[in-house]
């Protein structure tokens, strides 16, 4: 009996796995679909089905899921170009406020540059006329003196020693010598 029951038992195999290569390759050659024949049977044909479902399902879910991320990327990529392109305006504006400015500071140092030049002539032109009128005599540095104008009077006295400007000024008429006393101190 036992040798009977591995017969019947191979032979159940064998069977089963000619049933099931024939429905395969009757489905390769296009004459039946497996999925059909295999969905009727209970336990295989529902674990077959839902698995292909199943990938079939991840994989359409798995690219959604890669789409909907490379959206969202390239919308924040979008939004971060905006804004790099409003900073670059605002950047490229602020340049060009700094070259006017620099543009203006180079006129303003260059005329500052010619005055510095020009009161440094005049300086040195009242310092060399003050040491001639210091080595005069103080009576004929006085008629001198009295014949100019009041601002170049003042600054010529300014730039002698202090004993010269006393004597001077004794010499000089005693009003013109009053209006000077009076323009020196304020």
């Amino acid at each position: 009996m036992g040798k009977k029951l591995i017969i019947i038992v191979l032979l159940l195999f064998l069977n089963v796995g000619l049933l099931t290569g024939g429905v395969y390759l009757l489905d390769y050659i296009g004459i039946v679909k497996k999925e059909v024949i295999f969905s009727k049977l209970p336990i295989i044909g529902h674990k077959l089905d839902s698995t292909k479902i199943s990938w079939a399902a991840l994989e359409k879910e798995e690219l959604e899921k890669i789409k909907e991320s490379l959206e969202e990327k390239l919308n924040a990529l979008k939004e971060e170009e905006s804004k790099v392109s409003i900073k670059k305006q605002a950047i490229e504006k602020r340049e060009e406020e700094l070259r006017l400015w620099e543009g203006r500071l180079a006129e303003k140092e260059s005329s500052f540059d010619q005055r510095l030049s020009q009161y440094e002539e005049e300086e040195a032109k009242l310092n060399k006329l003050a040491k001639y009128y210091q080595n005069m005599n103080p009576r004929e540095a006085a008629l001198i003196l009295e014949n100019l104008d009041d601002l170049t009077t003042i600054n010529i006295l300014k730039r002698m020693k202090d004993e010269t400007v006393a004597i001077t000024l004794m010499k000089m008429n005693p009003k013109k010598a009053s209006e000077i006393s009076r323009k020196m101190i304020n």
